[in-house]
C-alpha cells in the first residue's frame, strides 16, 4: 500500500509579510508604537491575544520542495507610557545606533 503526504505543488507557503531586519535595527528605547510602525515599514502582525504592551512580526516562508522553513520573528515592548524598551544599549543588530 503506498501512502501519499499532502504537497503544495503549486508553490511555497507563506505567513506574514516580510519585513527587513535592518529596519528592526532602527527601533529605539522611547519610540512610539507609531514610530515604530513608521520605521518597519508594515503594520505588526495581527496575533491573536496580543496586548498593547507588544508588537510582533512575522515572517515565515516554506519551500516545498526543499522540505525547509525560514522564518523571522520581531517583538517590541512598550512601556506604561506607550514608549519602546528593553533595546540593548548597542542596539538589536549589537552596534552602537546613530
Amino acid at each position: 500500500m503506498i501512502w501519499l503526504v499532502g504537497l503544495n505543488l503549486s508553490g511555497c507557503c507563506t505567513l506574514g509579510d516580510d519585513f527587513a531586519l535592518e529596519n528592526a535595527a532602527k527601533v529605539t528605547n522611547g519610540m512610539t508604537r507609531e514610530q515604530v510602525i513608521t520605521v518597519m515599514g508594515l503594520e505588526p502582525s495581527p496575533v491573536e491575544g496580543t496586548d498593547e504592551g507588544k508588537l510582533l512580526w512575522i515572517y515565515a516562508w516554506t519551500y516545498p520542495f526543499a522540505f525547509g522553513t525560514e522564518m523571522k520573528r520581531i517583538s517590541f515592548s512598550f512601556d506604561e507610557h506607550g514608549r519602546v524598551y528593553g533595546i540593548p544599549e548597542r542596539g538589536l543588530a549589537g552596534r552602537a545606533t546613530d
